[in-house]
């Protein structure tokens, strides 16, 4: 159940995500006053009178077509992060800090070291990988 409900909330915040970042533009085609098309993705498909105006051509005076075009571009959310100057001086410290204790993080080992003189192993007393016929290929 619980798995469920992270699974359904993080589906639900993703969709919210992509629908505040997303931009597109709506076109109308509006003639005589009223909306004749709307498109989102495609093009618009101009009425009878646009396409009539097209095929008149008059030389001398042309009338003002009935029909126009509008476009409306709504644009999501764009927000950045911004760098300040005081991130850049905590991530020079920060690198400063880290290689630091990279190079000096290595000491010289001696080879003549008595640490494991007194360590015994174990005793074995069955052989496990027979036991088990686990065998190493």
């Amino acid at each position: 159940m619980k798995k469920s409900i992270l699974k359904i909330s993080s589906l639900f915040m993703a969709v919210i995500l992509l629908f505040s970042t997303l931009s597109f533009t709506v076109q109308k085609h509006i003639c005589a006053g009223e909306v004749a098309d709307v498109a989102l993705f495609g093009n618009l498909e101009s009425c009878i009178m646009h396409d009539a105006k097209k095929d008149i051509n008059l030389s001398s005076f042309e009338k003002e077509s009935c029909c126009h075009d509008n476009a409306q571009f709504i644009k999501g959310s764009n927000a950045e992060l911004k760098t300040s100057k005081t991130s850049q001086d905590d991530f020079t410290v920060l690198t400063a800090v880290f290689l630091y204790t990279y190079f000096n993080s290595y000491e010289s080992i001696d080879k003549n070291s008595n640490d494991f003189k007194e360590y015994l192993p174990p005793i074995v007393t069955k052989d496990i990988p027979v036991l088990y016929e686990s065998f190493l290929i």
